[in-house]
């Protein structure tokens, strides 16, 4: 899978945004994605989580949005 096609995963999906003092956490919308692409999804995610991304000195994750 090219470099493109996983930003368009991640970014082009319907998500959400929780904000504490310590962390900013991205939820990924995994409805309607194929078995192949939420594999890779959660590949993604768990990738960026180990960059240790930070945004103001305030730690950012990722996580799969849960669909009650």
């Amino acid at each position: 899978m090219s470099l493109d096609s996983l930003i368009r995963l991640l970014f082009e999906r319907s998500g959400g945004l929780f904000e504490t003092p310590s962390e900013l956490v991205y939820f990924v919308n995994m409805k309607g994605l194929s078995k192949p692409d939420k594999l890779t999804m959660c590949k993604l995610i768990e990738g960026l989580n180990k960059m240790g991304l930070e945004r103001g000195g305030i730690r950012v994750t990722g996580a799969r949005k849960r669909m009650i």
